[in-house]
């Protein structure tokens, strides 16, 4: 728990879903329980395999994928280029989570589409690090967006002391 407590930006991962790619049951266990401990709210599905990682993609909208790179049949690399190939998918940041580890080999999956790495063992800090950097968090604008038509008056009020207090803390020379 006190890696959740101090982090005030979990809040921000609600409703957030993220797809764990990975066929090891063991390694899909503590992935899980670690996003749902750390992230409150976060909807994790997992696939097994390449062919399931590519049919859960295309039936839902996710925000984040966590991708082994060593799975059976096709490697977590190619699925990724496929993946990045289809036009019809939106820009999802791949992350890979893989036990190579040695030199060159983060600035080779990289260069095969993924936008971050992390390594196994996986650093629990450095884990939420990674996942929280490339999970797209609300805007201010998408939170004031968000306020219903009939609070109209209430959000320009808002805006309008945001603006003020900014205003106020201006240095004057």
């Amino acid at each position: 728990d006190t890696v959740k407590d101090d982090h005030s930006s979990m809040e921000d991962m609600k409703g957030k879903k993220i797809l764990l790619v990975e066929d090891n049951e063991f390694n899909q266990m503590v992935a899980v329980d670690t996003l749902h401990h750390i992230f409150d709210g976060i909807v994790v599905d997992v696939a097994e395999n390449g062919r399931t990682a590519i049919e859960k993609v295309s039936a839902n909208d996710y925000s984040m994928i966590l991708m082994d790179i060593q799975l059976p049949e096709v490697s977590g690399l190619e699925i990724t280029k496929r993946l990045k190939a289809d036009e019809e998918l939106p820009g999802i940041p791949v992350v890979a989570v893989t036990a190579f580890a040695m030199k060159g080999d983060e600035e080779k999956i990289r260069q095969g589409g993924c936008e971050g790495y992390i390594a196994k063992p996986i650093s629990i800090a450095g884990f939420m690090r990674v996942v929280e950097h490339h999970l797209p968090a609300p805007t201010c604008n998408a939170v004031l967006a968000s306020v219903p038509p009939r609070c109209e008056d209430r959000r320009t009020r808002q805006k309008t002391r945001l603006q003020g207090t900014r205003s106020l803390l201006r240095v004057r020379p």
